[in-house]
């Protein structure tokens, strides 16, 4: 014997668009005050600087433990790649200047 459930019980869009029609409007006016938009500059910048600052510890724990930092791995890729280009091209000018008629 099968329980038949109303529509809203089964469909989680129901439920959902049903609050969204009653809050939208409110929701909307409170979006679109100074008060909030202030709110969400401060709250952006705290999350910014705990992010910055959490780099800067993680980078001052690698480097008092000796291990290098993912800025420094990635100097170093930056680094090793040019030099790979610059071989490969004085090789391809190399392979021009030798192959002549």
């Amino acid at each position: 014997m099968a329980v038949k459930l109303p529509d809203w019980a089964t469909d989680w869009k129901v439920p959902f668009f049903a609050a969204e029609r009653r809050l939208s409007t409110r929701l909307e006016q409170a979006v679109r005050t100074d008060v909030f938009l202030d709110a969400m500059t401060v709250a952006n910048s705290l999350s910014r600087l705990a992010q910055r600052s959490a780099d800067g510890a993680r980078y001052l724990i690698a480097d008092a433990l000796g291990f290098p930092t993912s800025r420094q791995v990635a100097d170093l890729q930056r680094s090793m790649d040019r030099l790979v280009e610059a071989q490969q091209s004085a090789r391809a000018g190399r392979d021009d200047s030798t192959q002549q008629p």
